[in-house]
């Protein structure tokens, strides 16, 4: 009998843990929320650095670099494909990317790099100035999940026995806000950062040593992997988006 409870309790167990990874702690986007959005902002904060991550089978094997790739215009690319996936639920209707002046920006996280916690107070006090009625935005979040991986664009090598794999990690959270109150209208994100598809020109102890073929390649992945993060999330959050 208690051989069958444990299992009964085990069988519970998996069954959470396995919705969670699906959403189960996303908060969905209700109608009578979004009756009361004329005017929708759609923002971008996951900025234009990107890190390099190398994690051997000691410290003594891992490797770094971070550099900005500011030509890849990070912000713009995930703002605009969030605006897309925003326009595509019937119950939106005016939605605009806003671009934060700098002063925003410079508010917007708290604390060190890693661990930077998100501050969006200055940023719905913009929103609601312009006119916005609920903010909509991306911003980079740490994932306890992935330690190695940074908040943001990481491009993450793992090396051990038998494993050499460099895979693209988005360490994002989509936020729908009000503007005037802060409350939360849904959200979502943070399940799994890190992309399983290999980028094949592998390590490079730098930026610069990637060849430019190797760096535009890299540049398409980690967009291609914003855009599926930023569905994913947007899924869960229940906008009425097309399945791709």
């Amino acid at each position: 009998m208690h051989t069958r409870k444990w299992f009964a309790l085990l069988a519970t167990a998996v069954l959470c843990i396995s919705t969670a990874r699906a959403g189960l702690f996303a908060q969905r986007f209700a109608d009578e929320s979004a009756a009361a959005i004329q005017r929708l902002a759609v923002v971008s904060l996951l900025g234009n650095e990107l890190h390099g991550r190398k994690v051997g089978l000691t410290v003594f094997q891992n490797d770094a670099f971070d550099v900005e790739v500011a030509s890849w215009n990070v912000d713009a690319v995930a703002a605009e494909s969030l605006r897309s996936m925003a326009q595509e639920d019937p119950r939106l209707h005016d939605v605009e990317v806003l671009v934060p002046d700098v002063a925003t920006l410079a508010a917007s996280y708290k604390g060190d790099a890693s661990r930077a916690e998100f501050q969006p107070k200055a940023l719905l006090a913009e929103a609601a100035a312009k006119g916005f009625d609920a903010v909509l935005l991306v911003h980079r979040s740490w994932n306890e999940n992935e330690p190695f991986a940074m908040p943001g664009l990481t491009l993450l090598n793992r090396r051990l026995p038998g494993l050499n794999r460099t895979v693209p990690c988005i360490g994002s959270y989509v936020r729908l806000l009000d503007a005037r109150t802060g409350r939360s209208l849904a959200r979502a994100g943070g399940d799994e950062i890190c992309s399983t598809r290999n980028i094949e020109a592998g390590w490079r102890k730098s930026w610069a040593a990637y060849a430019p073929e190797e760096q535009a390649a890299i540049e398409t992945i980690f967009k291609a992997a914003v855009d599926l993060q930023l569905r994913m999330a947007v899924t869960d959050m229940q906008l009425e988006v097309a399945a791709r």
